[in-house]
């Protein structure tokens, strides 16, 4: 297990497993040159909820907006604890390409 699925595993290890499972692939899924794990977060997240935004409206969509949204926290979370001073930066960063999508 790789440092960044180390940490993953220990701020998800409560979560339903429907979300825990989600949360790992998208974050497998994202091109993972960068190595800087909040941003690899933030990136899965988008992903995820790109898919949700095609997905319609049932049951797998709400899955998909609930994970979105945890790796979103989680990103932010990740951050927070290496970089505490460039969270409000790295938040605003993540805005705007949120935003430019």
């Amino acid at each position: 297990m790789t440092n960044a699925e180390t940490w993953l595993s220990e701020r998800i290890d409560g979560a339903p497993a429907v979300l825990r499972t989600r949360a790992e692939e998208a974050v497998r899924q994202v091109d993972s040159d960068s190595g800087i794990l909040a941003e690899r977060l933030a990136a899965a997240s988008r992903v995820v909820l790109e898919k949700a935004s095609s997905g319609g409206a049932g049951r797998s969509a709400a899955k998909e907006l609930l994970s979105a949204d945890a790796l979103l926290t989680l990103a932010l979370l990740c951050e927070a604890e290496q970089d505490p001073n460039n969270l409000g930066a790295f938040a605003k960063a993540v805005r705007m390409t949120a935003t430019t999508s």
